[in-house]
């Protein structure tokens, strides 16, 4: 369990492009298989039921954005940049979009494909090696 921790909620260290990717991909599924069967929960008409449906979902975000901050922050320090630069992604999240959703989403987007693919430092940092 202690691996599992490290390996999704640390923020310590550098992540290289291809565990950053697979891992990535990894909470995505994960969150899915969750938060799918939850779906008939939303539609029962019982409250009880609607109400631990949205419990579970709301679990679920908040492990995904825990686990999210985690990746982006070690892939921060694989480029040798401090993680305190994730910051710049929080105003994106709150812009209030109304037919805005192009300026709101191409910037993420843009984020996530360097992130993905562009190449770390090669030699050590003061993030590790």
């Amino acid at each position: 369990m202690d691996g599992f921790i490290k390996k999704y909620f640390s923020i310590r260290g550098r992540m290289a492009r291809l565990p950053y990717f697979t891992r990535g991909l990894q909470i995505a599924i994960l969150i899915m298989l969750i938060s799918l069967p939850c779906i008939p929960l939303f539609t029962s008409g019982y409250d009880i039921l609607w109400w631990s449906g949205l419990l579970i979902v709301v679990v679920c975000g908040i492990i995904v954005i825990a686990a999210t901050v985690s990746l982006v922050v070690r892939r921060l320090h694989d480029f040798g940049l401090s993680g305190y630069h994730a910051i710049w992604v929080v105003p994106f999240l709150f812009i209030q979009s109304e037919g805005r959703e192009l300026y709101v989403a191409v910037p993420l987007i843009a984020l996530s494909a360097w992130l993905t693919f562009w190449p770390g430092q090669k030699a050590p940092n003061r993030f590790g090696a």
